[in-house]
């Protein structure tokens, strides 16, 4: 399934550790998972392999799925959603 979010807050965060990190999607039950074309789609919750895992630092989220091998892909995240 391709995903689609409006905004990646901190509900959407699970932390693996300090800085890794899944993004569940709400109400899914699924987490994002990008793949090595840059494409998004979602897995069961609770995967965390190198597609489902990201790095987050302050505003962004940097998925490397192939790791130094492969293609980087930064998604935007936002630390605080107002409106909300």
């Amino acid at each position: 399934m391709i995903a689609t979010i409006d905004a990646i807050g901190p509900q959407h965060i699970h932390r693996l550790s300090e800085t890794l990190v899944t993004v569940t999607v709400i109400g899914s039950g699924e987490v994002l998972s990008v793949q090595p074309d840059g494409s998004i789609q979602t897995r069961p919750s609770g995967s965390a392999g190198p597609y489902e895992v990201a790095l987050l630092d302050r505003d962004r989220l940097i998925y490397a799925p192939l790791g130094a091998a492969g293609a980087v892909f930064i998604l935007p995240y936002c630390p605080a959603i107002p409106n909300t």
